[in-house]
């Protein structure tokens, strides 16, 4: 066993070639998700616990804690800290889950620092996501971070990250997913996150349902934790308007505009203004600069992210009812227009409900599928959808047919079901010569 550990060891060390490291690690994925942080603290110990050193923000949630996390690290990159941001999943390529004022983290650091953990990555089977939170954090310490933005996997309790002791703990919203992971009611669900909660720090927490808060208030005082809440700036953020997929917001007399369009993300506003209010380091100005910079500042993309209009074509990585319902809403919100909406689903989600939420914005429903082996059938998503009522359905197993046919088509189109499906037609775009339609972030962040 000794000799297979140091081969091992020796190759990764010897290895120049970036894709067989990241071919390495998502095949650890098969480990699955393991309770416990036993094996992230025995690997942050090996490498001398480099996240005893950062200064941590913290944030879980059912859907918008991407958002937030993107939008906190575009501020402190205006503040001109030095700010790593760690965020899943990623859209075109794994480093960028690990960035430093939205640089990804070099191909180079990943090499090294993974040749370092291969032999006990082998003794103890540590999983994909343990080893991304354990090479962040070394990165991180590595490079001085001021403030690190760090956003939880899945869960709270549980999840790789909460071995950090944050400044701040935020929870932006609870709702059904993962239900094999972190329970099936909203109760349990609740407990998993709340565990991020910290004893004597404070904790920012958006509009959850009373059962919820429940739950929450309870690890609150077990914690002795200091709740913020987000109500005094809700009242006073004032949406004026949204048209065209534009936001104008009005705020301690300032007006401004966002491309961050959507009641939920008035909350995630709400949540972020409370937070920075309580840490002493809100201001205003700086604040409504990171918001247009957002793409730039860390790489955010796929949230109702337009990048062709007349006619639309949005891509959207809302997979779960929250996140589905709340983007219908703002879409309804912005224009009367009916879309053609590409979709696929992965076998663990709840497709049936997501395809009846749609068919009150489609017209044309486009089913395609990704290379993802937990992508749903076609054949079963055409079923779903005959028996929800669809009627103008298309299919194709092949995502470049699909895109290439909405692109041609000349309609308002919606691509929307995973993370998966928008990497896919990111690179579907680029391929069919569309890279001048809104997705250059990519090609230098």
């Amino acid at each position: 066993m000794a000799n297979l550990f140091f081969n091992l060891h020796l190759f990764f060390t010897n290895m120049q070639d970036i894709n067989k490291i990241i071919d390495d690690l998502f095949s650890r994925q098969r480990a699955g998700i393991k309770p416990g942080l036993e094996r992230t603290l025995q690997l942050l110990n090996f490498l001398g616990n480099p996240h005893e050193n950062l200064k941590c923000i913290h944030i879980a949630g059912t859907n918008g804690k991407g958002t937030v996390s993107s939008i906190l690290a575009s501020y402190y990159t205006e503040l001109s800290k030095k700010v790593g941001l760690y965020t899943s999943p990623h859209i075109l390529e794994f480093n960028e889950r690990i960035r430093i004022n939205g640089i990804k983290i070099p191909d180079e650091y990943l090499i090294n620092t993974y040749s370092k953990l291969i032999d006990l990555v082998e003794e103890i089977d540590a999983t994909f996501f343990e080893i991304t939170t354990v090479i962040a954090f070394s990165y991180f310490a590595e490079n001085d971070c001021d403030i690190c933005i760090i956003e939880t996997g899945m869960g709270g309790r549980f999840d790789s990250t909460n071995v950090i002791d944050p400044i701040m703990s935020i929870i932006t919203s609870i709702s059904f997913d993962h239900k094999e992971f972190l329970g099936d009611t909203i109760e349990k669900i609740t407990f998993e996150k709340a565990g991020i909660i910290k004893k004597n720090k404070p904790v920012v927490i958006g509009k959850l349902d009373e059962n919820a808060m429940k739950v929450m208030h309870e690890k609150i005082n077990n914690e002795n934790a200091d709740f913020i809440e987000i109500d005094n700036v809700l009242n006073k953020l004032k949406l004026i308007n949204e048209e065209e997929f534009i936001a104008n917001y009005e705020f301690e007399g300032i007006s401004f505009e966002t491309s961050l369009i959507g009641n939920h993300n008035k909350i995630n506003l709400s949540i972020i203004i409370s937070g920075l209010k309580k840490l002493g380091d809100f201001d205003l100005d700086k604040f409504i600069n990171s918001l247009s910079k957002i793409r730039s500042n860390t790489g955010y993309f796929g949230r109702l992210s337009v990048v062709r209009r007349n006619p639309f074509l949005i891509l959207d990585t809302a997979h779960n009812e929250e996140g589905i319902q709340n983007n219908i809403n703002t879409i309804k919100n912005n224009t009367d227009k009916k879309f053609s909406v590409v979709y696929t689903g992965m076998k663990d989600k709840d497709n049936r409900l997501n395809l009846n939420l749609l068919k009150e914005i489609c017209n044309e429903l486009v089913l395609t599928k990704t290379s993802q082996i937990r992508n749903e059938s076609i054949e079963n998503l055409k079923k779903i959808s005959h028996d929800l009522g669809y009627e103008n359905i298309k299919t194709t197993s092949n995502l470049d047919e699909a895109i290439n046919y909405i692109l041609n088509s000349n309609k308002d189109c919606l691509v929307i079901g995973s993370f998966f499906l928008v990497s896919e037609a990111i690179l579907s775009l680029k391929v069919l010569n569309q890279g001048s339609i809104g997705l250059d972030v990519f090609s230098n962040s």
